[in-house]
């Protein structure tokens, strides 16, 4: 097994299994700092892993889709199983999209205390 496939392997043992997942998402501020510098933009998030992917409901008017939207760049990090990744964020669009009704299910299912 390659360190690709292992890797997979890990993170599908931390955080697969259907379950929710509380990481940290960084983003891109639309506005730069004083000094013009792009700056960053994190907060903890509740995701579901599934297959290299991590998935994360929110508003879809949200400072973090207005952000991807803008810069689609991200960071991840999973403080308590030492995770770091950087990755491209993604907006599927509206949850009750009929397109997006398999995922829908499996995030109704692990976020059911809540969702």
């Amino acid at each position: 097994m390659g360190m690709y496939e292992e890797g997979l392997n890990l993170l599908e043992e931390k955080f697969g299994g259907g379950k929710d997942n509380i990481i940290s998402l960084a983003t891109i501020a639309r506005e730069p700092n004083a000094d013009g510098q792009p700056r960053p933009v994190v907060r903890g998030v509740d995701a579901y892993y599934e297959d290299g992917t991590f998935y994360i409901v929110t508003n879809g008017k949200s400072n973090k889709i207005q952000q991807i939207a803008q810069n689609s760049e991200v960071s991840i990090a999973g403080s308590s199983e030492m995770l770091t990744a950087s990755g491209i964020g993604e907006n599927l669009g509206w949850a009750l999209d009929p397109k997006n009704a398999e995922i829908r299910s499996k995030l109704r299912t692990a976020f059911a205390d809540w969702y």
